[in-house]
């Protein structure tokens, strides 16, 4: 139990299932604070509805909204309320800045979950990345501790920032053991009416980032002749169904958190084909539910793929990412037990204490 309330601030709406690695993070994050006695509350967007394990306080009445939108949601809210007390913990430095103009003192925490720069220049153009790099520098500033998920993300935002270095430190991801844990595959088949033959999962938002181009292509050239599922949704759904006529797949929609185990345990490997990732959630809950990975090497995920133990890491050349894919239906199976082995660091139970030691570092 801590002695101090703890604040999540992130623009997600708990009763509404969406994809996204920072939802499941922050989620999770505020369970397991929760379980440990701690007083958090957690300020979103969406209706309000009752949560029995901490206090949620939506500042946006829609459940999508736009960052901009959310942190103008931030100024209105702490005009009328004032800034809280304790740990202030962010997913994004620009949403700290609403929380530095109203005050001094502020004891903020914030985790980077890999470098939104290139993403926000990518879909909104340059002056809109100049806006953000001003809110960044911003909230960076104002941050007592920034933690980072992967190696190049610190790396980033350490070019950007050379002086505020000090206040960096690495930190994990986590994941609900409990819940993310292998069921009967057969039974779990037979659930998701998964006929005869390989199945492949992609889980995720359908977005340009995630190179979905990749894994179209690498799953048509794949000699196994595996089925592709596809559990989510996003800006590209219509381009990538319409690319993937002669291949083999669902689309299952954004699935909720509670089913993702069984999904996980009925296929015989998730893929992941992304440009960029930090420590991708759907990663370490496949891996938690004894299922292998074929992903491109970004992020930390290199610190976590094992080849031919846990999964394989390939590169963005399609043929190659085939190669793997028909590797791991060929001797996925064998690699169950190493794939849980090797999610159990990540379980909150550890990285929660961790966590918990910035924030008294961050309140000294």
């Amino acid at each position: 139990m801590t002695s101090f309330p703890v604040t999540l601030v992130a623009g997600i709406n708990p009763a509404l299932t969406r994809p996204g690695g920072i939802r499941s993070y922050v989620l999770g994050l505020a369970k397991y604070l929760a379980t440990a006695g701690t007083d958090v509350t957690l300020i979103g967007i969406g209706p309000d509805h009752p949560n029995p394990g901490y206090r949620f306080v939506p500042i946006v009445a829609k459940s999508s909204t736009s960052s901009v939108a959310f942190q103008r949601g931030l100024r209105r809210y702490l005009r009328r309320m004032g800034p809280p007390g304790g740990i202030i913990h962010l997913q994004r430095p620009d949403d700290l800045a609403p929380f530095a103009s109203v005050g001094d003192g502020l004891t903020g925490v914030i985790t980077i979950h890999g470098d939104p720069l290139p993403g926000i220049r990518s879909r909104h153009g340059a002056l809109t990345a100049l806006a953000y790099l001003r809110l960044e520098k911003r909230g960076i500033a104002a941050a007592k501790r920034v933690l980072f998920l992967d190696v190049s993300g610190r790396e980033s935002f350490s070019r950007r920032h050379p002086k505020e270095t000090d206040k960096f430190a690495n930190t994990s991801a986590g994941i609900d053991l409990d819940v993310f844990r292998r069921t009967d595959s057969t039974e779990a088949r037979i659930k998701w009416k998964l006929a005869d033959g390989p199945h492949l999962l992609f889980a995720g938002r359908f977005e340009t980032e995630k190179n979905l181009s990749l894994l179209v292509e690498a799953v048509r050239r794949s000699k196994t002749v595996p089925t592709l599922l596809l559990a989510g949704g996003g800006r590209q759904t219509e381009r990538l169904s319409n690319s993937l006529r002669d291949v083999p797949h669902r689309f299952l929609g954004v699935v909720a958190h509670e089913e993702m185990p069984g999904l996980y345990s009925a296929a015989n490997a998730t893929l992941l084909t992304s440009s960029r990732e930090a420590m991708p959630m759907t990663c370490l809950e496949s891996l938690a539910c004894g299922t292998p990975l074929v992903a491109t090497s970004t992020g930390r995920l290199p610190d976590l793929i094992t080849p031919g133990l846990n999964g394989f890491l390939a590169t963005s050349e399609p043929l190659e990412f085939a190669r793997c894919i028909d590797e791991v239906v060929r001797n996925g199976a064998a690699m169950a037990l190493d794939c849980r082995k090797s999610a159990l660091r990540f379980g909150w139970d550890r990285v929660l204490p961790v966590l918990l030691r910035e924030y008294e570092e961050a309140l000294s």
